[in-house]
């Protein structure tokens, strides 16, 4: 049987490239790719490739791609990534710029309270990482890639 996947992502990302290309080899699947950067759409009139998908494959990017993890839920079409744990990954890191800009611009309230310090980077280059975080624990890591896999920061 074949399976319709819908792959929406930045063409450019090289990632993404090799990922397509494993997906365009494989027999059972017709691919169709979107780059949200490039092609918009209107969720009251999707094209038909996303109407009839079997799978949504999405690189987080922007509100597009939020969108489109949106109207695959509402219309109970299987996707890699859940909107509701991308859309609260998004919250979370937001809340916390926006809580370091009032400790930043107020410092008299960090006197009542501490935040610990954050890494906002790439988590998957370790051994940068532990370098980093020796000598700041506890920290928060805020990444756009935690919704993605689970790091293990102990190896």
């Amino acid at each position: 049987m074949i399976r319709n996947v819908v792959f929406s992502a930045r063409e450019d990302h090289e990632i993404v490239k090799g990922v397509i290309n494993k997906l365009k080899k494989l027999p059972d699947v017709n691919l169709h790719f979107h780059d949200p950067t490039k092609k918009f759409f209107n969720l009251s009139r999707m094209p038909k490739s996303i109407k009839e998908a079997d799978l949504i494959i999405v690189k987080v990017r922007n509100d597009c791609s939020i969108d489109l993890l949106h109207y695959a839920k509402t219309n109970k079409i299987p996707t890699l990534h859940s909107v509701d744990t991308v859309l609260m990954c998004k919250n979370k890191i937001s809340l916390d710029y926006a809580l370091r800009r009032v400790f930043k611009d107020h410092p008299q309230i960090s006197k009542k309270f501490s935040i610990p310090n954050s890494w906002n980077n790439n988590a998957t280059d370790l051994s940068k990482f532990k370098k980093w975080a020796l000598h700041k624990l506890p920290i928060v890591i805020k990444s756009h890639y935690q919704h993605d896999n689970i790091i293990d920061l102990t190896s």
